[in-house]
């Protein structure tokens, strides 16, 4: 499960949930010694990752590969169990997740939010059989489910002033929020697209054509499923199923995880000027690499200044 993240906007002196490591922001929860000891996590022939920045389906896809590797009699493990980042504690222990990790049989899920500069060696240039899978979602519907996602975890601990959209956007865009900015993130792990140890796979596609996603994962995690068993794991993966289910779940943050699951939400909240200013910052740090994204789910189309 994600670790939750806060905006820069809402800290107090006193209690600021974020600190700066190498010039990015992260949240108190990814602790120093935590990133220090990055560079040493050793990586084995045939982990699997999945890497994401936060709110762009990273559960989503958590649930897809444990149900893929389950069938696949691969593995047997949750995606609860598979959603600790690599870059946390897991969580009621004091043992940091990179620790525990080097405990757990293979293969290995291994999850984290990092930009692609501050992961282990063996997953920003992997050999052998290692995988990345990187999650994707449209920078605009990034941000505000973001923008909500912190807001329910304010009121969860007991806050009655919500942030402001307008702030909370313009944060977003200059990268000053938990794990930095978006579009760096982006940016960095996409130099990798041509690597045959990566598989990158946007929330868009997953929404437009769940089945084809997950017979891409399961192709990529070298599983070989008959048409029924991967009929169930769509119907098991769909994002209704999944979020009915988190509803259950005695972990609070993992209740507020999952909201309305579509794209386009975006033009509920941005104003012309934000989506301008959204536009230019992809092209700024995605411009001619190929990359692009879909905006809206109705028709599926991309406005053409925003191909890339």
């Amino acid at each position: 499960m994600s670790f939750c993240w806060m905006s820069p906007h809402s800290r107090k002196s006193k209690t600021d949930p974020l600190h700066e490591y190498r010039g990015v922001m992260f949240p108190r929860g990814v602790a120093r010694d935590h990133l220090d000891a990055m560079p040493h996590f050793q990586t084995r022939e045939d982990d699997i990752a999945v890497v994401s920045y936060p709110k762009t389906g990273t559960t989503w896809m958590l649930e897809i590969v444990s149900r893929v590797l389950s069938v696949g009699g691969k593995a047997d493990r949750t995606s609860e169990e598979i959603g600790r980042l690599l870059e946390s504690t897991v969580p009621g222990s004091s043992k940091p997740s990179h620790v525990s990790l080097e405990d757990m049989a293979s293969p290995r899920v291994i999850t984290t939010h990092l930009p692609r500069q501050f992961v282990p060696p063996g997953l920003s240039k992997p050999t052998g059989n290692v995988k990345v899978l990187v999650v994707m979602r449209n920078p605009k519907d990034t941000a505000v489910s973001s923008y909500h996602f912190v807001n329910k975890t304010h009121q969860q601990s007991g806050s009655k002033v919500p942030l402001k959209w307008d702030s909370f956007s313009q944060e977003f865009l200059q990268g000053k929020a938990g794990w930095g900015s978006y579009f760096d993130h982006l940016s960095g792990w996409w130099q990798m697209h041509n690597d045959p140890h990566f598989l990158f796979i946007k929330y868009e596609d997953m929404k437009k054509d769940l089945r084809a996603a997950v017979k891409k994962v399961a192709n990529f995690l070298e599983v070989s499923l008959d048409e029924d068993t991967l009929q169930d794991v769509v119907n098991d993966c769909t994002f209704g199923s999944m979020k009915a289910n988190m509803a259950k779940s005695q972990h609070a943050g993992k209740k507020v995880l999952a909201r309305k699951g579509v794209v386009g939400d975006w033009k509920q909240h941005f104003t012309l000027e934000q989506s301008d200013s959204f536009d230019a910052m992809f092209r700024r740090a995605l411009g001619g690499t190929g990359l692009d994204f879909e905006y809206d789910e109705a028709d599926g189309t991309v406005p053409a200044k925003l191909i890339v």
